[in-house]
């Protein structure tokens, strides 16, 4: 799997209609590639919630049982995003169209991201983020 971050981009509607098999996620709130990681396994692993893999990523990577509220938290449109594909002929097609520069740095995190982050995954201030993001991952299926 390619996990790629990609700064300042632009995604248009027609990219979903392209019959490509990718997923692009909100890098602002993504703990590292770690918790992309995760979502990735946990995908592969578990009994699934969707039927279609790259959109179960989205829904585990976002701590989501529904798909609407998945896209709700984790989907993007504009600014910092996260692409993930099986490989680097669809990545360079999915950078093609939504512009922007390639720099995983925006998958790193910082203070600000991170406060971010602990809002929207409802984590207190104890404990490591990028564990207690994976946790919330891991535990979908008893929410």
């Amino acid at each position: 799997m390619i996990i790629k971050g990609i700064r300042d981009a632009k995604v248009p509607d027609e990219i979903f209609k392209m019959g490509l098999e990718f997923q692009i996620i909100n890098a602002d709130l993504i703990a590292t590639k770690t918790h992309i990681l995760h979502s990735i396994y946990q995908a592969k692993t578990k009994n699934n919630i969707s039927k279609n893999i790259w959109m179960e990523i989205l829904l585990r990577a976002s701590g989501q049982k529904q798909i609407s509220n998945a896209i709700k938290v984790l989907g993007a449109r504009k600014g910092n995003i996260c692409v993930v594909c099986g490989d680097e002929k669809t990545f360079e097609q999915i950078k093609d169209i939504v512009k922007g520069l390639v720099d995983d740095s925006v998958l790193e995190l910082n203070d600000e991201k991170e406060k971010k982050i602990r809002e929207v995954f409802e984590i207190n201030l104890h404990g490591k983020l990028i564990e207690r993001v994976c946790e919330k991952i891991a535990l979908i299926e008893v929410q």
